[in-house]
């Protein structure tokens, strides 16, 4: 077996951590904080997860300080207090699970909070970029959110 060499073993071992900055950067970039006026519609209001496979069907009701993540088929509803960092970047914190007749098994979500960044809004949608306090590795999600009518 061929032995791997100490700076190749650093390589490996920050590589995951380098590109997940690098993706934040760049991700993060079409953010003009100049103009948030495209943002503005997805401060309140109902929206769903467009990626259904990946996070389910959930519909999302917000208002100025909290959010409500609702999935249709499991019945499964949980709150979060919302506080909004700028016109564009919010972070979620656990409040509570309202929801569960299914016996979903959850992972303890106290003290829990997912960092938010709204980007390339459009006219029914925008990018979410976020990370959660769940993982102990910085994971990105980005999914997209959906106006809901």
């Amino acid at each position: 077996m061929k032995k791997i060499q100490s700076k190749h073993l650093f390589l490996f071992a920050f590589w995951p951590l380098a590109m997940a900055i690098l993706f934040n950067i760049t991700a993060c970039g079409g953010i003009n904080p100049n103009s948030t006026a495209s943002f503005d519609k997805f401060r309140t209001g109902h929206f769903k997860y467009a990626d259904e496979a990946r996070f389910g069907d959930f519909v999302i009701t917000r208002t100025a300080d909290s959010q409500v993540d609702s999935g249709t088929l499991t019945q499964l509803v949980v709150k979060f207090d919302l506080e909004w960092e700028t016109d564009t970047s919010y972070v979620l914190k656990y409040k509570e699970t309202l929801a569960n007749p299914q016996s979903i098994q959850l992972p303890d979500l106290t003290g829990m909070n997912r960092h938010c960044y709204m980007t390339e809004p459009d006219d029914t949608s925008y990018l979410e970029v976020s990370t959660s306090s769940l993982t102990l590795d910085t994971q990105i999600i980005m999914t997209r959110i959906v106006l809901r009518k």
